[in-house]
């Protein structure tokens, strides 16, 4: 990600720890991408059909030294 104001540059990334495809994915998301997962923020992503439609759902644990719940 690159900062438009300033042209500061965060690398980010992560690892997948669960895909049920068109369902729901599971990953790490942080500065530190080979972080282990208890370490790293962790995005649940769900996704639900609702006639033609598509609800998603995300949370985020573990966020800026909050733990969060699991």
């Amino acid at each position: 990600m690159i900062n438009t104001e300033n042209g500061q540059k965060y690398y980010i990334g992560g690892v997948f720890h669960g895909v049920v495809p068109f369902k729901r994915l599971v990953f790490t998301w942080g500065c530190y991408p080979d972080a282990s997962i208890e370490n790293s923020s962790v995005v649940y992503l769900t996704l639900k059909a609702r006639g033609d439609r598509t609800v998603m759902s995300f949370h985020l644990r573990r966020f800026a030294g909050h733990p969060g719940d699991q």
